[in-house]
Order: C-alpha cells, then structure tokens, then sequence
C-alpha cells in the first residue's frame, strides 16, 4: 500500500487522461494479448521444437493405444512418466499442440470416447453414468459439465443424436 505510483485514481473522464493515456479507454486487443503472452509462456522452455514434436507424436500413440484417459485417477505427473518426460513438458505440449490444458485435453478425450461407446448397439444396455464411468469419469457432474461443454448438448441429448444417425 506504500509503493509510490501503484495505488492512485484516474479520472478516466478528463481529457487530460485520455491525451496521456489513451490505451486506458480504448477495448484491449485481447488476440494480441494472448499472442504475446503465449510467447512468452515458454520462452525458457528446455524443450526444443523437434523434442515437442516427438511428444506429441508420442502422446498421440499412447492415447490410441492404450487410451490412458479411461482411468479416472490420471494424472499429468503419470501420464508424464509412462512418457518418459518431465510434467511440465508435457503440459507444454498439450498446451501448444491441442490447445488446452491438461484436464480438458483429457476430458475431450473422455467424451470423443464416450460418443463411439454410446453409438455400439451393445452399449444400449448401460446406463449413461455407467458409460461415462467406463470413460474415466468419476463423476455424473463432472460428465455433464463437460459434455456439455465439448459438444454444446447434454448427455441425453447427446445419445439421441447418436440414435438417429
């Protein structure tokens, strides 16, 4: 509270203010700011962009083969050593290459998994939380938050669209 210069009032009204600080009235260019700030992130990285590239070719086998997401305990500390990197290389990668973090990343996956489960005429005969629990959710509010959240439908409204195709 006594650093010089870091509490103090604008009138963002005057003119004065506007003249020397027009940035302050103007909408932020949020695109910019998260390109910069994404540079930034891993700018000290030790992670070359050929090793990055491995990983994520790795991650990407790993995931179809032997589909690590259905487990409902994953971590990115176990998903990491069964890579055979560190965490936080991991969490770069998916950050960068899948564009989100760790849990949605994961959860995606849940869901992607959930669809193919749920349009087997074999599984008709589970209930969704037993399906989603196969997917490596643990959860029912966990499941419907983000199905939900990948696919813009509910669960129910998920399946009748798998029903009808």
């Amino acid at each position: 509270m006594r650093q010089v210069g870091i509490f103090y009032s604008l009138d963002l009204s005057a003119n004065k203010n506007e003249e020397i600080l027009p940035h302050l009235t103007q909408e932020p260019d949020h695109e910019y700011i998260d390109q910069v700030l994404e540079s930034r992130k891993y700018l000290k990285s030790g992670l070359s962009k050929e090793g990055s590239a491995k990983l994520h070719h790795d991650l990407l086998n790993l995931i179809k083969v032997e589909k690590p997401f259905r487990d409902c305990e994953l971590s990115l500390s176990e998903l990491a050593s069964r890579l055979n990197t560190q965490p936080n290389h991991l969490s770069q990668v998916i950050n960068e290459c899948e564009g989100k973090n760790f849990y949605d990343y994961i959860n995606t996956l849940r869901i992607e998994e959930f669809k193919r489960l749920a349009s087997m005429p074999e599984s008709r005969k589970y209930t969704l939380l037993a399906l989603a629990q196969e997917c490596g959710f643990n959860s029912k509010s966990s499941f419907n938050r983000y199905c939900k959240k990948v696919t813009g439908k509910s669960p129910s409204e998920l399946l009748q669209v798998a029903e009808v195709s």
